[in-house]
Order: C-alpha cells, then sequence, then structure tokens
C-alpha cells in the first residue's frame, strides 16, 4: 500500500520516514550528479530506500550504503524485483555504517573539506582573510 502525504513539518516528516516500511526516491536524469537533502534524511531513518527512475549518485550511494535498491523507470517487471529485493533487505546491520556516513557528511564537515580545498588552491604568498 503506497500512502501520499501532503507537505508536513520536519518533526512529523521525520516520524513518518521512521515508521515506513519503504522510503521512495525518485531519480531523474537531471540529477544525475546529484544528492538530495532528503536522501540524507532518509539515510539518518534507516529505512529501506527505493530509488526509481534513472541510475545516478543518489542510486550508487543507496546500492553502496546497502540500504535500499535502484530501480530503472518503465518496466513492471523491474519494480516487482525491486519490491521483492526490498522485502529481503536487512539493512539492521548497516547501522554503524550509516551512522559514520552521515556523521561524515554533515554540512560542518563538507563545508570544512571545501574550505581546506579552496584553501590548498590558493598561492602561499596571498593573504587571505576569512570574513565573519
Amino acid at each position: 500500500i503506497v500512502e501520499v502525504v501532503d507537505h508536513v513539518g520536519k518533526r512529523e516528516a521525520s516520524s513518518r520516514m521512521q515508521t515506513s516500511d519503504v522510503l521512495l526516491l525518485i531519480s531523474s536524469p537531471d540529477l544525475e550528479r546529484y544528492l538530495p537533502g532528503k536522501l540524507f534524511d532518509y539515510i539518518a531513518a534507516h529505512r529501506p530506500i527505493l530509488v526509481f527512475g534513472s541510475r545516478g549518485e543518489a542510486s550508487a550511494l543507496i546500492e553502496r550504503l546497502g540500504t535500499g535498491v535502484f530501480c530503472p523507470s518503465g518496466s513492471a517487471a523491474a519494480l516487482r524485483e525491486a519490491v521483492m529485493r526490498l522485502r529481503e533487505l536487512d539493512i539492521s546491520q548497516n547501522g554503524d555504517m550509516l551512522d559514520s556516513w552521515l556523521q561524515e557528511h554533515t554540512r560542518e564537515v563538507l563545508a570544512a573539506r571545501a574550505f581546506s580545498i579552496f584553501d590548498s588552491l590558493i598561492s602561499p604568498g596571498i593573504e587571505t582573510r576569512i570574513l565573519d
């Protein structure tokens, strides 16, 4: 049974995610190189994820973390197979790995990595300042 819910607040959304059997992530070709913010919430919910549509960064990450399956659009047989694989998926063994991945991908950690890259690109003789 699929339940479609209108927009809800962050707290209710998190609660619904944690009690869902499966979370659905629609992956279109124009988002191939993109990890949507929703994906981070889905991973934190520790629920199986069905990535439906086109392969990309999101489907690769979900498969690598062992927290879901990818299903290409356009095939009822592929969707049935993906749902069957999700029924058998036990992500409880991956909890520590998921939590570790989430800790390594907080906004603060990612921002620090980005600034480190920027700093490495600046010539040593150029004075830099961080603006408050």
